[in-house]
């Protein structure tokens, strides 16, 4: 057993492309993919990797991890921990980033809400797996879209 305030929350960012050039994109390349942050008045934070992780013991959506590192009183003190607290400017500096090309790129947020980032406005047509079907247009730059659109749903 543990107090409420030693129980950490886990966040894993989204890969998501940020404009670098007319041609390129920076994308955040992290060490470490989760970022564990406690619930209490405290913000207490430690980063670890998705194999770390899968080293816990796992019962239902609460991982029991032993022997997993010092907490950090300082969020913007690493990369993801910067991200959290919207530190962009400590995020450039702590964070690992590639340079890659300019495409499209969809990252599924929720059930059936999306975010897409285009480099040119289109109308698309979706066609889903379960058989339905919409149009909706796609704005330059990100986008955050509900597929099926119900304003366009056929």
């Amino acid at each position: 057993m543990a107090p409420a305030n030693f129980i950490l929350h886990l966040f894993q960012p989204h890969p998501f492309p940020l404009p670098f050039t007319e041609t390129l994109f920076l994308m955040l390349d992290p060490p470490n993919q989760i970022l564990a942050l406690s619930s209490g008045s405290d913000r207490l934070s430690m980063e670890m990797s998705a194999v770390n992780l899968m080293g816990c013991n796992c019962i239902n959506s609460v991982y029991l991890c032993k022997r997993h590192g010092v907490l950090k009183r300082e969020l913007n003190s690493t990369c993801l921990g910067s991200l959290y607290v919207q530190d962009f400017k400590g995020a450039t500096l702590l964070c690992e980033m590639d340079i890659v090309p300019y495409v499209e790129t969809v990252l599924q947020l929720q059930d059936n809400w999306y975010l897409v980032y285009s480099p040119r406005s289109f109308t698309s047509y979706i066609a889903c797996l379960n058989a339905t079907n919409s149009v909706i247009f796609i704005h330059c730059n990100a986008t955050r879209v509900l597929f099926p659109n119900p304003a366009t749903f056929n």
